[in-house]
């Protein structure tokens, strides 16, 4: 089966898997057990290729996120802007937005962040979702993916740090790092502290 073929096939319901998934501990094994649980298909004979699609769709969500937050950021107009230029700005933002339907409101509790993770994203707490999007900043606003593999990140000294000393570290493959440095708060002092909504 050609990479068309599969990706014609399979991108949907890997996009969906990822839509259901935690994306803080996600992994290419992960949806790949999930696309054969969905499909009946064991992937033994294409592996490498399902894989390389898993992590394409990974990397296309996660600029997804990010475009979704420039986007809005940009989505305020000026009075003195032009109808021309209010009309661009609203095609980018229903390109952006493909699902009309309401967006889930779940309540992430905080945890506490210890070096060198705290370092990289800027506090000692916050909740899950904003420890991946600040990484995601740090890796972008560092220049930290390979040019011809976006899926691999190169590690600077505070990356190097977090993943034990490697050079190179997957992006699915940086999450198992950075949990030894995500604590969880006790409950007597995580009520004292307001939690976070994504």
């Amino acid at each position: 089966m050609s990479s068309h073929d599969l990706h014609s096939q399979y991108y949907s319901l890997i996009k969906d898997v990822f839509n259901k998934s935690d994306m803080n501990t996600v992994s290419v094994a992960d949806v790949r057990n999930q696309l054969t649980e969905k499909t009946n298909e064991p992937f033994r004979q294409n592996r490498r290729e399902i894989n390389a699609l898993i992590k394409k769709v990974y990397l296309e969500y996660q600029q997804k996120e990010s475009l979704v937050v420039n986007t809005t950021a940009s989505k305020v107009v000026t009075d003195k802007k032009s109808k021309v230029d209010q009309k661009k700005v609203m095609k980018a933002t229903k390109k952006v937005t493909t699902e009309d339907k309401p967006k889930k409101t779940r309540v992430w509790p905080l945890v506490r962040l210890s070096p060198p993770l705290s370092d990289i994203v800027g506090t000692t707490s916050c909740a899950r979702p904003h420890i991946v999007k600040k990484l995601w900043e740090y890796v972008r606003e560092h220049n930290l993916q390979l040019p011809e593999h976006k899926a691999t990140l190169k590690c600077d000294e505070k990356l190097k740090e977090l993943c034990g000393g490697l050079e190179t570290v997957s992006s699915f493959g940086i999450n198992k790092h950075i949990q030894q440095f995500i604590h969880k708060i006790p409950e007597e002092e995580l009520a004292k502290l307001q939690p976070m909504e994504e």
